[in-house]
């Protein structure tokens, strides 16, 4: 059973999307695992003089594997135009950030404060690296968009194996596991 931070009462969970995502990575994962879930950051972005503010929805750590982080998008219906990313409402379709960016945009700046923080002992050439995009609601079908990857997505039908695509996820990323 992976360790979670914070070990929160599912009832605390702000986003019914995210409450099976979290309980399958906390039951199926080793306890090799610490996941961070709802993980706020704060930090200059990339060279410009106001702060940007993010959120990862979970940051998966295996002391081997390194991180992984993971972008939850809840909804049953949603879809890619090839541009903009949509999801059905009973109000109509409602257009929503590209949630690859937006995984690899957190997993940038985790990053960059890893490497202020520990004096660039940790940076991005010796922290194996990646995200991925869950979507517990539905199955994402058909081919992803030129941001991403099959290897990186993870569907309902992955939530039982929770394991196996974080698995997958990581391989996409770095093929060998460092020491």
């Amino acid at each position: 059973m992976a360790r979670m931070i914070p070990d929160v009462d599912l009832a605390q969970i702000e986003h019914a999307s995210e409450e099976p995502v979290y309980c399958a990575l906390r039951d199926q994962l080793s306890s090799e695992f610490v996941v961070l879930h709802s993980y706020p950051w704060l930090r200059p972005w990339r060279g410009e003089d106001a702060l940007l503010e993010g959120e990862a929805d979970f940051v998966v750590i295996h002391p081997k594997r390194g991180i992984l982080v993971l972008e939850v998008k809840g909804g049953i219906t949603i879809r890619h135009d090839g541009h903009r990313w949509f999801r059905d409402t009973s109000s109509g379709p409602r257009q929503f950030q590209d949630p690859f960016e937006q995984a690899r945009r957190n997993m940038h700046a985790l990053l960059d404060i890893a490497s202020e923080r520990s004096g660039n002992r940790l940076n991005e050439k010796n922290i194996a690296h990646g995200y991925a995009v869950v979507f517990p609601q539905m199955d994402y079908e058909g081919q992803p968009p030129p941001n991403a990857d099959k290897a990186i997505v993870i569907s309902q039908k992955h939530i039982g194996f929770i394991d196996q695509a974080i698995q997958t996820a990581y391989l996409a990323w770095n093929r060998v596991e460092r020491p």
